[in-house]
């Protein structure tokens, strides 16, 4: 239905989908250069953290993992945005 209707809201929407593929590109830059003993920033703990509960789990959540850690930036950029 809201594809429909005119306005500012379509612009949003077009901006959250640049984000959400911007941090898609971040997080799958930081699973290739992970170095679990030096991480860089956030990026990396989550990525360590995540690791390690996986091994505890016996099972592998990186996807699930990565889709929660854009949910979490995108809350992130929305709080400090104007």
């Amino acid at each position: 239905m809201m594809d429909y209707l005119p306005g500012p809201h379509k612009k949003i929407f077009a901006d959250c989908e640049k984000l959400q593929a911007y941090i898609r590109e971040e997080v799958t830059s930081h699973k290739q250069t992970l170095d679990p003993e030096n991480p860089r920033d956030y990026i990396d703990c989550f990525l360590i953290k995540l690791a390690k509960v996986a091994a505890a789990r016996s099972e592998d959540r990186m996807e699930h993992g990565g889709k929660e850690l854009m949910e979490l930036q995108e809350m992130y950029f929305l709080v400090l945005s104007p």
